[in-house]
C-alpha cells in the first residue's frame, strides 16, 4: 500500500504544473457563476469586492480600499461615489484632514452583501457536495494555508 502511494505522489514541480493548469478553469467557473448573480442586481464585482472589504474591515480611507482592491485611487474615488449614489456605502470626510475620506458600508449595502453571500454560498454548495468529508476539510485548510503563505508576497490586506 506504501509504495502505491508513493507511486501516486506528485513531485512539487509536478503539483505546481497541474495547479498552473486547473486554477484559471476554477477561476474562470467561480467568475461566471458571480458575475451571473451580480448581472441581476445593479453592482459590478470589483464594486462587490469594495463593498466586502468594508464589511470585513469596517470603515476604511479610500487609500486603503485603493490599494486592497488594486485599483487607482482616481477609480476607488468614482466607484464610491457610484456606490454612494445607490446608497449603499456613505463617504464621511474628515473635520481635521479634508482630504482624508473614510467609506463605510450602509444597512442597504449590508443587505445587498447577504444577497450575493447567500448566492455564493448555494454555489459552494453545488461545487462541493460531490466531494468526500474528508476532501471538504481539507480543502479549506489548504487555501487558508496557502493564503497565509502568500499575503507577504502579494498587496493583500
Amino acid at each position: 500500500m506504501k509504495n502505491t502511494k508513493k507511486a501516486d505522489a506528485l513531485t512539487a514541480a509536478q503539483f505546481a504544473d497541474r495547479v498552473v493548469r486547473v486554477m484559471p478553469r476554477l477561476i474562470m467557473v467561480v467568475t461566471a457563476t458571480e458575475r451571473n448573480y451580480l448581472a441581476r442586481g445593479l453592482i459590478t464585482l470589483p464594486q462587490a469586492r469594495v463593498l466586502l472589504i468594508l464589511m470585513d474591515q469596517g470603515p476604511c480611507r479610500m487609500r486603503h480600499i485603493a490599494r486592497s482592491v488594486g485599483l487607482q485611487a482616481s477609480t476607488i474615488t468614482n466607484m464610491v461615489d457610484r456606490l454612494a449614489g445607490m446608497g449603499l456605502v456613505g463617504r464621511h470626510g474628515s473635520a481635521a484632514d479634508r482630504r482624508v475620506v473614510t467609506v463605510s458600508l450602509t444597512t442597504k449595502g449590508r443587505r445587498v452583501l447577504e444577497r450575493i453571500r447567500k448566492e455564493k454560498f448555494k454555489t459552494a454548495m453545488e461545487m462541493f457536495e460531490h466531494l468526500s468529508p474528508r476532501e471538504r476539510r481539507q480543502y479549506p485548510e489548504i487555501m487558508e494555508k496557502l493564503v497565509e503563505q502568500m499575503k507577504d508576497r502579494s498587496r493583500m490586506p
